[in-house]
């Protein structure tokens, strides 16, 4: 019996030991359709691809991109040997996750497309019209709670963070929606709180309202409409993470750590 319990305990780590093998860094789950970059470090293909956009750089080394990633035939091999020898409550977790990755994926699609559109040669014009990518447009205000939610006592989400550096060096897209963020509030608006459960009309408010937003300081303020910021994160029970990561479209399955993770990531 004894060897019995010793065999099964370095089975265990060996399994732990190739899922961290196996793991994308970026969001930590383990990889679906694995790239490589000339680096030498893998993601998901999707996860570097949105990291891409935004970088061209190694996420993990800082080295820079020079070439599209390259499929990894033996990465995925792999993971689905790993996957074929996961248990059926595990299995069910992994098919969750893949059908969330799907719908994020099309979404990808259509920003690279656009992406692609906006790099393409176009007829010169003002350069006062394209202040710094943000002159022409109104940033979206955030997603307003519904009736239900207001009448329930939601909060009007966490408190607005001063603006970062001084007022000359900031991004207006900020400015906008800070200022945006301060009419709602003494117009008596009530926001969505990030631990309560969100109607699917109110989480697809919420996704199309921040999509403008990609990181940065204003991401981040429009995320602590909600009451989602790196304290709470930190301090949120496991049932208020799952329902925040529910919220936002993202997987809620797996270890407090991972969940905690995929808020910051999101963050």
């Amino acid at each position: 019996k004894e060897e019995k319990e010793k065999a099964l305990a370095m089975t265990l780590i060996q399994r732990s030991d190739l899922e961290s093998e196996l793991t994308c860094s970026i969001c930590l789950e383990l990889f679906h359709r694995a790239v490589g970059l000339e680096c030498g470090h893998s993601f998901c293909h999707f996860c570097i691809s949105d990291y891409l956009l935004r970088k061209r750089e190694c996420p993990n080394c800082r080295a820079a991109v020079l070439r599209d990633p390259i499929n990894s035939v033996p990465l995925n091999n792999a993971v689905g040997r790993l996957v074929d020898k996961m248990t059926p409550a595990e299995k069910k977790g992994r098919e969750e996750f893949l059908a969330i990755r799907h719908d994020a994926e099309k979404d990808l699609e259509a920003r690279m497309k656009a992406a692609a559109q906006a790099a393409a040669p176009r007829p010169a014009m003002d350069p006062r019209l394209h202040d710094r990518g943000h002159g022409r447009h109104t940033p979206p205000p955030p997603a307003p709670a519904t009736a239900a939610a207001a009448a329930a006592g939601a909060p009007p989400g966490g408190a607005v963070a001063p603006a970062p550096g001084p007022p000359e060096l900031m991004d207006p897209a900020y400015v906008c929606l800070r200022d945006s963020i301060e009419m709602a509030r003494r117009n008596g608006a009530a926001f969505l709180n990030v631990a309560d459960k969100w109607a699917e009309r109110d989480k697809a408010m919420f996704r199309e309202g921040i999509r403008p937003y990609r990181n940065g300081p204003s991401r981040q303020l429009y995320c602590s409409t909600i009451g989602l910021v790196p304290y709470w994160i930190r301090s949120a029970t496991e049932a208020e993470l799952r329902q925040a990561l529910n919220n936002l479209y993202l997987n809620s399955t797996g270890p407090v750590t991972h969940l905690r993770e995929r808020l910051n990531q999101y963050l």
